[in-house]
Parts: C-alpha cells; structure tokens; sequence
C-alpha cells in the first residue's frame, strides 16, 4: 500500500496536480460535515490548498 500511494503521489505531482496528500487514492475527494458551532463559533474555515496538517480545516 505504501508503494502504491507513493507512486500516486509521483505521478501527482508530475501531473500538476494541488493535492499530493490527502485521500491520492480517491479520484475525487469530497467531504461533507456538519455542525452547529465549532469551538464556540459560527464560522468554519474549510482548507482549499491541501497543505495543512489538520486538513480539512484552514489554517489561514
């Protein structure tokens, strides 16, 4: 498994492709939560460049 994920992530980043971490076996990533507040907000900042270590969220 880990020689396959990291030919996908070869493979990824030859390619062009943003997301060379997260899920490189799925051909789409979606996720889907739900919430009514997060750490006593109302705001959920969503990560969108795949790079943060505590992907799915932003770190800014």
């Amino acid at each position: 498994r880990d020689e396959v994920l990291r030919l996908q992530k070869q493979l990824a980043e030859s390619e062009g492709q943003v997301n060379h971490l997260i899920a490189l076996e799925k051909a789409k990533v979606v996720d889907t939560i739900a919430f009514d507040k997060v750490n006593g907000s109302e705001k959920l900042v969503m990560c969108r460049c795949w790079k943060n270590e505590k992907f799915p969220y932003c770190n800014g």
